[in-house]
Parts: structure tokens; C-alpha cells; sequence
């Protein structure tokens, strides 16, 4: 389980010519995470608030039998109660590309979790530097309506 995860942060890391030298993920590299294994896909946010103590980011591993609906569902019931952090699907099943680079991990259906605030001041860095520039329209608006 960890290896996958561990594989997929170093691919966001990696750089690509497509992306005028940008990786897909510019933070990643830098960012401290947890990852935290979810028995029938329950998350305990309350007790796991105190984890960004330590780490930048909590990734939860749902179980391979949750549907991409159903984490959609948690992500936005999590959004609605806990408005200082977001709560980002990573679908096994979805087919998310940037110039035609998977950026899903593709193996595990993940949840990740970060304060809003760090997220927010992330992308409009990234936006100023335009990175943005090589996202889908469409990928965009559904990543940024988190």
C-alpha cells in the first residue's frame, strides 16, 4: 500500500517537457504526509485533525470497494462540516490527465486532506507563475470547485 502511494508521489514529482519542465504536482516533493488505512471506509477526522501538528497533508486509503461516488459523497459531506480543510478524491477509476499525463495514482482510492488555507495559497502561486496554462478547462473547474 505505502509503496504505490510512495511510487505516486515521486511521479508527481518528476518533470516533463510537455509541461515546460513543471511536474505535475509542484508541492508534493516538500509536503510531510500521513497516511492512514480506513477500516469500511470510516474516517475519524477528529481524532486525525491533530496529525497537521506534523504533516501537510493526510492521505486516507478507502477500501478498493468504494465507489468514486461514494468517496465524492465523503469528500463533500467532509467539506461541508470542516470548512478550514479540503477533501480531494483520487478515484482508482477516474482517468484525470494534464497534456496527457495521468495524475491519479491509478491503484488506490485515496482521499487527501489538507488545510484549505495552505491549498489555496498554493494554487494562486501556481497561477501566477501560470502553470495552470497546460490544465484542461475542465479538469480545472472540478479540481478548483474543492
Amino acid at each position: 500500500m505505502q509503496t504505490s502511494i510512495t511510487h505516486w508521489i515521486q511521479r508527481l514529482n518528476q518533470t516533463y517537457p510537455s509541461l515546460n519542465g513543471w511536474n505535475i504536482c509542484p508541492f508534493a516533493a516538500k509536503a510531510n504526509y500521513k497516511i492512514i488505512q480506513c477500516i469500511h471506509n470510516n474516517i475519524n477526522f477528529q481524532r486525525d485533525m491533530k496529525i497537521f501538528n506534523h504533516a501537510a497533508v493526510i492521505i486516507y486509503r478507502m477500501n478498493q470497494t468504494i465507489t468514486a461516488k461514494q468517496m465524492e459523497y465523503v469528500c463533500d459531506r467532509f467539506n461541508k462540516k470542516y470548512k478550514k480543510y479540503i477533501f480531494l478524491p483520487d478515484h482508482s477509476q477516474y482517468n484525470t490527465k494534464i497534456k496527457g499525463i495521468n495524475t491519479g495514482n491509478m491503484r488506490q482510492n485515496l482521499i487527501l486532506c489538507q488545510p484549505r488555507s495552505d491549498l489555496i495559497a498554493a494554487r494562486k502561486n501556481l497561477q501566477q507563475k501560470g502553470y495552470y496554462r497546460f490544465w484542461p478547462k475542465q479538469y480545472l473547474k472540478d479540481v478548483w470547485s474543492y
